[in-house]
């Protein structure tokens, strides 16, 4: 099974490490400078009609100039999407934005960002998503 993540930031240093963080996790990585340049989300318009999530991971800068801080994630949500782990990045959060984020079931991450704490969230989701297997 192959293992997506699909990052959405204008610094091409930031999609750059994060290509790199998920790429040696052996995840194909799926970089933009923002939402609508996702040939995946059509401006927005996209609905998920697979039933399955196109990707493991969203991680998306949310002060992403022309995308109304939450909106692409709650638009993407509101029209099906099914990845379940999604990050948002922000230099600045509101109580408003972190509360709708955690609403969204988003993990939240302020500028800058490390890669440790990626790390971190991607093995917690990972750890989730491993089979529990029973002992005999």
């Amino acid at each position: 099974m192959i293992k997506r993540a699909f990052v959405f930031d204008e610094d091409v240093s930031i999609r750059s490490m994060l290509w790199k963080i998920f790429e040696r996790r052996g995840y194909k990585v799926f970089t933009y400078p923002r939402p609508g340049a996702c040939p995946g989300t059509l401006e927005f318009q996209s609905f998920c009609l697979s039933g399955q999530a196109c990707g493991d991971f969203i991680l998306t800068n949310i002060d992403i100039e022309d995308v109304t801080r939450l909106g692409f994630i709650q638009e993407q949500i509101k029209r099906g999407c099914k990845v379940k782990n999604i990050g948002l990045i922000s230099s600045i959060w509101s109580e408003s934005d972190l509360r709708i984020a955690k609403d969204l079931r988003c993990k939240v991450f302020k500028k800058p960002i490390t890669g440790d704490g990626i790390n971190v969230w991607i093995d917690a989701c990972e750890e989730k998503k491993r089979p529990i297997k029973a002992l005999f």
